[in-house]
């Protein structure tokens, strides 16, 4: 080739593994001369062609719960979630998946991404231990902790015959006997209702 030519073209050579390599260039116009030149093979990149399929988790669980079982690429290797540290909301939605390969010299890592689905989780509600009220005494307020979701709260009581409970949580004793007071709380998207009793 012309002398000022300092480009080789090579057509499907193929070598054992990534790396740097030395190549003896023979040139010869007149009289034959050999230099040696650098040859980089870089790594190839994994073929993934089946994804892996993840187990369900529940909402404040991260991906790390979530295992993952399947999954086929061109090399040997392993799945593993881009950011296990993620909790991700309730519902279903693809998620990150990174492909690990054996040969980690000669292969970079690969990705995909896999569904998973996020269930609702429960939430606990608290409610203060209520002592026998007399008939006739005044009207008083339960005391009681919200659930985690960011449902409206409501009252009930079973007998209200016996007493009554405003939507504010008030209770009123209007004759003896006795009743079941509940407080519930709606679910919302992240959250089931939850309801406590007594």
């Amino acid at each position: 080739f012309p002398s000022h030519d300092r480009t080789l073209s090579f057509t499907d050579l193929r070598v054992d593994r990534a790396g740097d390599y030395r190549v003896a260039v023979a040139y010869a116009y007149g009289s034959v001369t050999s230099s040696i030149a650098r040859l980089t093979v870089n790594k190839a990149t994994p073929t993934i062609s089946v994804a892996p399929t993840a187990s369900g988790i529940t909402y404040g669980q991260t991906l790390a719960s979530s295992t993952l079982t399947g999954g086929t690429a061109s090399v040997a290797g392993t799945f593993t979630f881009t950011t296990p540290s993620t909790a991700p909301n309730a519902g279903t939605a693809d998620q990150g998946v990174t492909f690990t390969p054996t040969d980690t010299a000669n292969y970079n890592t690969a990705t995909t991404t896999v569904s998973v689905a996020v269930a609702k989780a429960n939430q606990t509600l608290l409610l203060a231990a209520v002592d026998t009220k007399p008939f006739g005494g005044a009207p008083y307020s339960l005391s009681f902790t919200r659930g985690s979701s960011s449902g409206a709260v409501t009252f009930s009581s079973s007998n209200p015959g016996v007493a009554t409970i405003s939507s504010l949580g008030e209770v009123t004793i209007l004759a003896p006997g006795t009743t079941t007071l509940m407080v519930s709380q709606a679910g919302d998207g992240n959250y089931l209702e939850g309801s406590v009793s007594q």
